[in-house]
């Protein structure tokens, strides 16, 4: 979740629960202090190479099979190297450290 993200959250969050405005400070000091003193962590996600089962890709490869029949063939693309990252999951996360620090971030 991106900074901005955050404190748009924590702005409704303190309308929600009647906050008046005038009484926060809510900028990107007060949230990487807020990270800091929560344990609040950003980390890169990463997969190693290769990891992929063979039975899980050749599932994967049928039941792609089974939804593009229905169109045309020329309505059906590749895009390969320049994919269309449909439902991409985010290669960032936050995470709660709990005690000791573990990998990189913000």
């Amino acid at each position: 979740m991106a900074d901005d993200i955050l404190l748009l959250k924590a702005r409704e969050l303190a309308e929600k629960i009647n906050i008046d405005a005038k009484q926060l400070r809510l900028s990107n000091g007060w949230l990487q202090k807020s990270k800091k003193r929560n344990g609040i962590r950003s980390h890169t996600l990463c997969g190693e190479g290769g990891s992929v089962e063979d039975d899980a890709v050749r599932d994967a490869r049928l039941q792609l099979q089974d939804e593009v029949a229905c169109f045309d063939p020329e309505n059906v693309l590749n895009f390969d190297e320049t994919a269309l990252f449909y439902r991409l999951a985010p290669n960032r996360t936050k995470s709660i450290v709990n005690g000791h620090r573990s990998g990189s971030g913000d």
